[in-house]
């Protein structure tokens, strides 16, 4: 996906905020975290998507058109990080109830 402004970088980390948050809540009420291990990934990824948000929001226009291209690949890779931490969670969570 292309990000043709700053807005679009940005709603497009508002949605994965929100995407962490139900994840984090999730993990929460299934208590089925052992150890910590997978809340502890989450904060890995929530981190790195706080970072960038602070990065892209405290930047000027002229930073945007110079830097652009890196953070669209900082959160296409945050975004499959993300994606890749959920699956490993919801596939550790199914093997445990079987």
């Amino acid at each position: 996906m292309k990000y043709g402004s700053k807005d679009d970088l940005r709603d497009r980390l508002d949605e994965l905020e929100q995407k962490l948050s139900e994840v984090e809540r999730n993990l929460v009420t299934r208590d089925s975290d052992p150890g910590g291990v997978h809340m502890s990934r989450l904060v890995e990824v929530k981190d790195q998507h706080n970072e960038l948000k602070s990065t892209v929001e405290s930047s000027d226009e002229s930073l945007w058109h110079q830097m652009k291209r890196t953070w669209h690949q900082d959160i296409e890779s945050l975004l499959n990080r993300f994606e890749k931490t959920i699956k490993h969670i919801d596939d550790e969570y199914e093997q445990r109830q079987d």
